[in-house]
Parts: structure tokens; C-alpha cells; sequence
């Protein structure tokens, strides 16, 4: 049956099973995309603490549909003699947008820290730069060359982050996850070994560069953030090899020769306000 909104990929073994639907088809093509990553140590340590957690998927949710709480109602609690504290763990595309959308809507009565290595780490060093000063002069802190490793609970006093460098100072009501994203949760749900589709839970499904055919399945196809070619996992690259795998699933070899299903000059966009935008490589 159906798990995880995902139909498990059936085996020989188990058609008879009268709630399942059989599906047959020449070629297959899975774009199951990726879920943000959340380390189990964290959510037992947000679980202990009392601190709400959230990843890019849960943050914005109506307080009705977020189990864990809601950000709503951590922005209502705030005032200007109970500033609240919100850290986001992470410092890609996703840390940047989210962080000046809720520090917006924040306002100066909730302190917003974006603990991260470095900002945009594989962008080039001009818009490296441009982020920090868009995400600064909306009043966000960034404590760089730092990673969130645990909460911590002092009686009396609250819940902080720990830090990889040995401080424990900063203070946290929310905890904002901006971590990446994996496939494994999406893929695990499939029962590709009964397809002998080769996948491991970190890159996804190994797939050939230029047809973005499984390598260990001929007629199974994969893109977007769940094949081992994309490197980024960006709307614009999942949109890319989504066209070229469906194509690629269709025409014959000789209709398909000269283009690339993985391209150098795919644009990346950062949807902060002003937008921040890459193309090509960068100079280093």
C-alpha cells in the first residue's frame, strides 16, 4: 500500500496482494525529488530542550498543520520586553531566503542568527558577499565558521545552541533547519531493489550522465534531486533534467544528440530581496 505519499515499486512476489496496483509500463522515469535533511541528534536534543524545529518545509505552515508547534505563535509571543530568538542552522539559498522573509516579518522583536561554515559556499565570491549584506541590513546575525551541534537546556535560564567552536552562549526559542536535502527518505519508500535500480541514500539514484538512465536498469529513468548527476539541488537543475530524462525516455539516440542532461550554464537563482543570480562557473 501507498507510504509516505509513494506507491512502492512492485516485486513478482507480492501481485497478489489485492490492495496493491500493478503498474506496467516500457520505461519508467522517478522524480521523487529530495526531503531536508534533519539530524537525529538535533531532533532528540529539540525534543528535550522544549525547542520547536523546523525545516523550510514546516516553517510556514498554519499552526494547525505543524505538530511541532508553530512559528506563528512564536512571532505572537514577542514584544519589545520579550525579544525571542530564532536561529537558523545552515547557510545556503534556503537560510538566505528564509531568514530575510521571516526577519521581515518578524520585525526587531525577534533576533534571527544564521550559524553557518560560510554563506553560500559554492557560489562565487561576489554574491557571496552580496548575501551577507542583503541578510545583515535586514538585521540578521551571522556567526560564520560555526556549525549547530546540539541544544542545551540551563535551568533558570533557557535553551541554547551548541556550537562545533565550544560556545554555548547563544540563546534559542526556535530552531530553523536549513541543512540540504537528501532523497533517502523518497527513495527508501520505493523498493528499488525489486526493479534492480541502484541508489544510495546520500547522492540518490546512479544514473548515466548524458541519458539519465539508471545504470543498473535500462528502462528506469531518474531526475531533479533525486538522481546522483545533480549536484545542486535547485528548482532550475531539477526543471532541466526533468525535460532532458522525459525526452530522453521517448526519441531514439539520434534525435537527442548535442544537447547535455547535465549542463555547466543552468542559472541559479536566490529569491532574496534584491534577487541574486549565477550562471557558468565561478572565477575559482
Amino acid at each position: 500500500s501507498p507510504r509516505d505519499g509513494y506507491i512502492p515499486w512492485q516485486s513478482s512476489s507480492n501481485r497478489s496482494n489485492s490492495s496493491s496496483v500493478l503498474v506496467s509500463s516500457k520505461k519508467f522515469l522517478i522524480a521523487t525529488g529530495a526531503s531536508p535533511i534533519v539530524p537525529k541528534h538535533l531532533e532528540i536534543a529539540a525534543q528535550e530542550s522544549k525547542v520547536p524545529m523546523f525545516t523550510y518545509r514546516t516553517v510556514l505552515q498554519p499552526s494547525e498543520m505543524n505538530h511541532t508547534g508553530s512559528i506563528w505563535n512564536i512571532l505572537q509571543s514577542s514584544n519589545a520586553t520579550n525579544v525571542r530568538n530564532l536561529v537558523i542552522a545552515g547557510g545556503g539559498p534556503t537560510a538566505c531566503e528564509l531568514g530575510q522573509s521571516l526577519a521581515r516579518l518578524c520585525g526587531s522583536n525577534v533576533n534571527i542568527t544564521i550559524v553557518a561554515p560560510e554563506i553560500l559556499k559554492d557560489y562565487d565570491v561576489s554574491l557571496r558577499r552580496a548575501a551577507m549584506k542583503v541578510l545583515t541590513n535586514d538585521g540578521i546575525t551571522l556567526l560564520l565558521r560555526s556549525r549547530v551541534t546540539s541544544i542545551i537546556h540551563r535551568q533558570g535560564s533557557g535553551a541554547f545552541v551548541e556550537l562545533d567552536n565550544g560556545r554555548y552562549s547563544l540563546h534559542v526559542d526556535a530552531l530553523l533547519l536549513c541543512l540540504g536535502r537528501s532523497p533517502e527518505r523518497s527513495l527508501s519508500s520505493l523498493s528499488l531493489h525489486a526493479a534492480g535500480v541502484k541508489w544510495n541514500a546520500t547522492t540518490g539514484i546512479e544514473v548515466d550522465k548524458s541519458t539519465l538512465r539508471s545504470v543498473t536498469a535500462s528502462n528506469v529513468f531518474a531526475c531533479g534531486d533525486c538522481c546522483d548527476q545533480v549536484k545542486e539541488r535547485r528548482a532550475a537543475h531539477a526543471a532541466w533534467t526533468g525535460f532532458h530524462a522525459a525526452r530522453n525516455t521517448i526519441l531514439p539516440f539520434w534525435l537527442r544528440m548535442g544537447s547535455q542532461a547535465i549542463h555547466s550554464a543552468v542559472p541559479a537563482v536566490i529569491y532574496t530581496d534584491p534577487e541574486l543570480a549565477q550562471v557558468g562557473r565561478s572565477y575559482s
